[in-house]
């Protein structure tokens, strides 16, 4: 879910909106769940007392109704979090646009006025461009008066957090896991949680606070995709290309044991695009914005023969869409790759999938489209193998094996 501020404070630009318990986060919502929330419910945090309209203006007000189940937060600390991709190394990627000089001022720590502890916060009093300048606010109009009854003491006090100077930072690369924060603060969920880490923005992080900052990347990054493609002598297999909005899509290769630092290359120059997914066949496809166009990137036969393993005669398989699947139900499924028919001289007669036999239903010289069939690899030897092997068949006795491409999941329904 996105965020509703700049920097975690209310940006008078921006709507004067605050955060709320599940804005800039990477949410979990557990779909199989038969008890699972149909409709969100909140509740106010200093009463427990159900929300009947919810107002996004007091958002910072709310906590999750006891009600609520199957839906939880998975990371947070998001900034406009555009885009994430679940990789075929089972890794959790996402992309972040950093925040803007003049949307809004950082919270930079709990509240610090006398008298006041974290959990005293309540709601937003003032947006802010900048904490600096008086004339550059406006009042939150529901912060007084409050929707419940008050003692004078309480009414004394305004424990709202610490504030800092505007900043501008640059967008971001996550590898993200379940509990991280990455840096972009939520007063409301820092109160709801008692989680530390959400008083500080990833620029003020305080020394010894559990915090993921990621990598930086050239901005304004919009889609992130995995290219799964075995082409080009599988070079690019599993690294990740991310879409620059109405620029280029560049390659970006995360420090690992190989390399120490972040290397970002230009792959091409494209332009008018926003998203960015992966499509069988080592296909990009890039979603349009402007014009709510599609516009699909293919490589060249030249290019793909360069890194071919023979001479440029056998059947080459390069990917499985989708790449993972239940293995008690039917699973239809596209392998892409080149020269399945050969003009028509072979045709694919057999697919195997991890070992199991799956039905073809039809296919051509790039293409072969077909269903896993239902219960055939529901035993423990296929859900616990993690990724397997996709094998074809051919009517001339070649055969292509694509390694460990496809992951059956157990299922609990």
């Amino acid at each position: 879910m996105g965020s509703m501020t700049n920097a975690g404070w209310p940006g008078c630009t921006l709507g004067g909106l605050p955060e709320s318990p599940l804005t800039g986060s990477l949410m979990k919502v557990e779909v199989r769940n038969p008890k699972l929330t149909k409709r969100i419910k909140y509740k106010y945090y200093k009463t427990g007392e159900l929300v009947e309209k919810p107002n996004q203006l007091e958002g910072d007000r709310y906590a999750l109704a006891d009600s609520v189940v199957g839906i939880s937060i998975w990371s947070s600390g998001l900034r406009n979090n555009y885009d994430s991709v679940f990789t075929t190394n089972e890794e959790t990627y996402i992309i972040m646009n950093g925040p803007n000089l003049g949307s809004g001022v950082p919270v930079t720590g709990p509240p610090q006025a006398r008298g006041c502890t974290p959990q005293d916060f309540d709601t937003w009093d003032e947006c802010r461009l900048d904490s600096r300048v008086k004339s550059e606010t406006a009042v939150n109009p529901v912060f007084m008066p409050k929707p419940w009854p008050v003692s004078e003491d309480e009414m004394s006090k305004n424990c709202q957090p610490t504030l800092s100077t505007p900043i501008f930072s640059p967008d971001r690369i996550f590898r993200s896991f379940e509990g991280a924060y990455h840096g972009h603060p939520n007063p409301a969920r820092a109160r709801n949680l008692n989680d530390t880490r959400q008083w500080y923005h990833g620029v003020y992080m305080e020394a010894g606070v559990n915090f993921t900052e990621g990598w930086a990347i050239p901005s304004s990054t919009t889609g992130v995709t995995e290219f799964r493609g075995d082409c080009f002598g599988g070079r690019l297999r599993g690294d990740l290309l991310v879409a620059k909005w109405d620029t280029n899509i560049f390659l970006v290769d995360l420090p690992d044991e190989n390399n120490e630092e972040l290397l970002v290359t230009d792959l091409m120059d494209v332009e008018n695009y926003l998203d960015i997914q992966y499509a069988p066949g080592c296909n990009i496809i890039m979603m349009g914005y402007k014009y709510g166009d599609v516009g699909v990137i293919s490589p060249s036969n030249e290019a793909l023969t360069e890194f071919e393993r023979e001479n440029g005669s056998l059947p080459e398989i390069y990917d499985i869409s989708p790449w993972r699947g239940p293995a008690k139900y039917g699973k239809p499924f596209v392998i892409g790759g080149r020269r399945f028919t050969n003009g028509k001289r072979r045709k694919p007669v057999e697919v195997r999938i991890g070992g199991v036999k799956a039905e073809v239903k039809n296919y051509g010289d790039a293409r072969i489209e077909g269903i896993i069939p239902a219960q055939a690899a529901q035993s423990e030897v296929h859900t616990s193998a993690g990724l397997v092997d996709v094998v074809v068949h051919f009517s001339d006795d070649t055969l292509d094996i694509l390694r460990k491409a496809f992951l059956f999941l157990k299922s609990s329904h």
